[in-house]
């Protein structure tokens, strides 16, 4: 076997076990998300529709740029930095992988404080930063990765620049530089 053919399966069994992982993270918060919004009597709201079979279910409501989401039951036409929504309207507001989308932190700010006042708790999920079809994904603008359980660092993928969300209390987001 070549050496450029063994580097190929090493890398290709690396990003599949990645993708793996994330598909079973996504479920798994999901499954607590749909579990605290039935225990509370509450809508679960998910921010980006499901896409793909592998993903979680859409929500009570699903909140999406794309105009496909008014066929969804549910579907709401809205951008996640303002939501047409009430406070605490839902039990959980379930971002997944929609942040890395937007142009800068201010938008990713505006989003999550958004999914913050709109629900009881948000649930942010992001592609892994170690992802080589994350990083290669033409749609992509932002790399996360989450800190300390109340810190999101986001760096431009084609920049130096990196900067981190510190969530100390969901309604004062503060901008901290690293």
């Amino acid at each position: 076997m070549s050496l450029a053919r063994t580097i190929l399966l090493v890398v290709s069994g690396y990003e599949l076990s990645l993708q793996a992982r994330e598909i079973a993270e996504r479920h798994h918060y999901y499954n607590i998300a749909r579990k605290y919004c039935d225990e509370v009597g509450k809508p679960l709201l998910r921010i980006g529709i499901k896409r793909s079979p592998l993903e979680p279910p859409n929500g009570d409501y699903t909140l999406d740029i794309d105009p496909i989401v008014l066929s969804l039951p549910g579907g709401v036409l809205g951008d996640e930095r303002s939501m047409p929504f009430a406070n605490k309207q839902f039990g959980v507001s379930f971002n997944e992988h929609t942040l890395e989308h937007l142009h800068n932190i201010e938008d990713v700010k505006a989003a999550i404080s958004e999914c913050c006042r709109v629900a009881d708790h948000a649930i942010l999920l992001a592609p892994s930063p170690y992802s080589i079809i994350g990083l290669l994904h033409p749609d992509h603008k932002l790399r996360m990765w989450f800190k300390n359980n109340n810190k999101i660092v986001v760096s431009q993928i084609r920049g130096s620049i990196s900067q981190a969300i510190v969530i100390s209390n969901p309604w004062e987001l503060a901008i901290e530089r690293s």
